[in-house]
């Protein structure tokens, strides 16, 4: 009898934000501190509601983290276009987009995106 290797059946979103986390930690030692909250806040929530199938936020929660978060990196760093604040401002959006996603394939998308970050 021949055994066949089964298939790997943790979720997708494992696969994102492994990688993503990988990606971002050197960048950290530049963050100010609320914004190593705010990013572990996000992914923390994204792993939560994966392990215990729970609802993401909904669009309306998402823009006003968008904003506050686009305003906190504006007024700490005076600009969105510099290199460390574009980093940072970057990483947020990401953490955001991978709230935002629903289907596997924006999850894939967000692969190459997070490439991006290295």
């Amino acid at each position: 009898m021949i055994n066949y290797l089964q298939p790997y059946k943790k979720a997708p979103e494992t696969w994102v934000i492994l990688p993503f986390i990988m990606v971002i930690l050197p960048h950290l030692s530049r963050f100010p501190g609320w914004l190593l909250i705010v990013i572990s806040g996000l992914l923390g929530w994204r792993i939560y509601a994966i392990n215990n199938s729970r609802r993401l936020p909904g669009k309306f929660i998402l823009a006003i983290i968008t904003v506050m978060t686009t305003l906190g990196i504006l007024f700490e760093y005076g600009t969105l276009m510099g290199k460390t604040a574009g980093t940072a401002f970057l990483v947020v959006l990401l953490c955001i987009k991978l709230l935002e996603s629903n289907s596997q394939g924006t999850l894939y998308w967000l692969l190459p995106l997070v490439f991006l970050l290295s």
